[in-house]
């Protein structure tokens, strides 16, 4: 049973939406499949789930590298309505009745979101000096918590695409003093702030974080210099699987036109968690062993929903 268009269409449109982040993609995968279950409103429930689950699955696959979120919100969703459905199989699909569960979702993740910036503001110190790179609506949302301290930021532009400007350009409306810097002056730079403050695609179970390709150099220069870093993310950031692959995406957002050479754009890249001084989340500072517990019970809900128990 293959979804309708309008749902194919709705995947395809995340799936090229290179502007947001985890946090968007998560909101997003919650609509999809509400819309999928929207479309068997007064038929039976078993095929109302059976096109959750195939839709999720999909969704789940759309962006390796950013596929923690996805992973929680599809789960999670889908185990809601599952549960609810195997204490009642006679239940009759309604709108009211899946969209309640997407909001009970999205309120977890708001509080998470709150909880994790709360702890990341509290954690830096007046007169500090930033390190900001690409653009995280968590990282914003920790500096709106922040403005009013005697701080500053520097931001790194992040190429391709340069979502660090749209960073700086949100702190400056914040009232924070910003500086824009070209990715390769952070050399020069780092020895200048007080700590690097980034989010995070993906916390995997190693304590490794999944990130905009340049934040592990930005890592490394960081350590060279004594600039501690720190992951700001809350526990839906954090991933099932050890290892994820890295989305390579279109060669032109690079450089235009053809050329006699090869040309790469690699979104993402893994920054170790010995280069991390804390990934700081709803829960207060995790620990590497804290975060691999973390990932063992989101692995566990992970594999009762790839087993898909209507799948008989």
């Amino acid at each position: 049973m293959e979804p309708h268009q309008n749902i194919i269409d709705l995947i395809t449109q995340l799936e090229n939406d290179h502007q947001h982040g985890a946090h968007h993609f998560a909101e997003r995968a919650l609509g999809i499949m509400c819309a999928a279950a929207e479309e068997h409103i007064g038929e039976n429930s078993k095929e109302m789930l059976r096109s959750m689950w195939q839709v999720g699955k999909r969704l789940i696959e759309i962006r390796p590298s950013m596929s923690a979120g996805l992973i929680h919100a599809v789960t999670g969703l889908w185990n809601l309505v599952l549960n609810e459905f195997l204490m009642n199989p006679a239940i009759c699909p309604l709108r009211s009745w899946v969209q309640d569960k997407k909001g009970q979702l999205l309120k977890q993740l708001d509080r998470a979101i709150e909880a994790a910036t709360d702890n990341a503001a509290h954690a830096i110190p007046d007169g500090s000096t930033l390190f900001l790179f690409s653009h995280s609506s968590t990282i914003i949302r920790t500096i709106e918590k922040i403005a009013s301290k005697d701080i500053k930021v520097i931001v790194s532009e992040s190429r391709p695409l340069c979502e660090g400007i749209k960073t700086a350009e949100k702190c400056s409306e914040l009232g924070v003093d910003t500086t824009l810097i070209t990715d390769s002056q952070t050399g020069i730079i780092m020895k200048d702030c007080s700590l690097v403050l980034i989010g995070a695609d993906a916390v995997l179970p190693s304590g490794d974080v999944v990130n905009k390709a340049g934040t592990s150099l930005i890592a490394a220069v960081a350590a060279d210099n004594g600039v501690p870093l720190y992951v700001v993310a809350h526990t839906w950031k954090i991933h099932p699987s050890e290892t994820v692959d890295l989305e390579e995406k279109d060669p032109s957002e690079v450089l235009e036109g053809i050329h006699p050479f090869r040309i790469r754009n690699v979104y993402f890249d893994i920054t170790p968690a010995s280069r991390i001084k804390a990934v700081i989340t709803e829960e207060g500072q995790m620990t590497t062993a804290q975060v691999t517990l973390a990932a063992e019970s989101i692995r566990k809900s992970f594999e009762v929903f790839v087993s898909n128990p209507l799948s008989a």
